[in-house]
């Protein structure tokens, strides 16, 4: 058990507040950012992030619950997938990388991307981040849930801010598009900010 992990067991604490950055010029939508704190809630840090953004009456520990992250292998996405439908969301499955241009269009839409990647292919590990903003010049993907060890509310290690080419690089081995209802049944997305 790492000492994130025992700190994170002995305070209760899953995830913390994380500043993220919404710079002009840039397309990003309205939500707010967390990091976990152990070493696998990153799906349900993840996913809360976006069901929060749709509906803050939510309640984060029926949600983690709901998300039942395993201490060694985390969430995977059909749980995380269901766990967000079952907390009111539509959820589009994703079985493919998704490119620049796909990502844009959901953003474009209002719609959140929680995303499973390998940052580094040599060993398999897996972390759950939410692309939710991107910036065409130069070409950047913003991502929330991709920081850790945490000072004022600002993530010290982790990056919020890819390069297009970065992020095409890593591995995306599952993309959730994330979207809620009206009640005539259209698709509703989050609100952006340019």
């Amino acid at each position: 058990m790492s000492l994130a992990s025992f700190i994170s067991k002995i305070t209760g604490i899953v995830c913390l507040r994380d500043r993220l950055p919404h710079p002009r010029g840039a397309i990003t939508l309205e939500l707010k950012g967390y990091s976990q704190v152990d070493d696998f809630s990153c799906g349900a840090v993840a996913g809360w992030t976006v069901v929060e953004a749709f509906d803050a009456r939510r309640s984060f520990r029926k949600f983690y619950d709901d998300a039942a992250p395993h201490p060694k292998r985390g969430v995977s996405t059909p749980r995380l997938a269901r766990a967000l439908r079952e907390h009111g969301l539509g959820v589009i499955q994703l079985r493919h990388r998704i490119s620049f241009g796909r990502l844009r269009r959901a953003i474009d839409a209002g719609f959140p991307v929680v995303c499973c990647v390998d940052h580094d292919k040599r060993d398999g590990d897996q972390h759950w981040l939410v692309a939710y903003g991107y910036q065409s010049r130069p070409a950047r993907v913003f991502v929330a849930g991709n920081g850790w060890l945490h000072l004022l509310g600002s993530s010290l290690v982790g990056e919020h801010v890819l390069s297009r080419r970065r992020f095409e690089r890593m591995r995306v081995t599952g993309a959730l598009v994330c979207h809620s209802y009206a009640r005539d049944g259209a698709e509703l997305g989050l609100p952006q900010t340019r």
